[in-house]
């Protein structure tokens, strides 16, 4: 599996409700459901105050494999809110886990 997760910042609080996607473009479509800080990853309707901010995004579980990845930020609309991240995963042995935080 190759996870990214991260928390988000805005002048140094965490911030819940915002959506995360990971593409295999900066800017691009989803390469898989994007994620809500704040959110439990395993209910994605159920908000869990202890996840503040924070954000998982699980490329390919159970699997490896190599890829490139970008994380941002978007709107509803889907207009890119933040600067993007770049995330590389590898094949092979073992988890690839990606910490990508934003801050404003």
């Amino acid at each position: 599996a190759h996870p990214i997760i991260g928390t988000v910042y805005d002048a140094g609080n965490k911030v819940s409700g915002l959506i995360v996607r990971v593409s295999a473009v900066p800017g691009g479509p989803p390469a898989i459901n994007d994620s809500i800080t704040g959110v439990d990853p395993k209910d994605p309707r159920r908000a869990d105050s202890s996840l503040q901010g924070q954000y998982l995004l699980a490329l390919y579980e159970g699997q490896q494999k190599k890829g490139n990845w970008f994380v941002f930020i978007i709107t509803q609309a889907g207009d890119i809110l933040s600067d993007v991240g770049n995330i590389q995963t590898s094949e092979g042995r073992g988890c690839n886990i990606g910490t990508v935080d934003f801050s404003h």
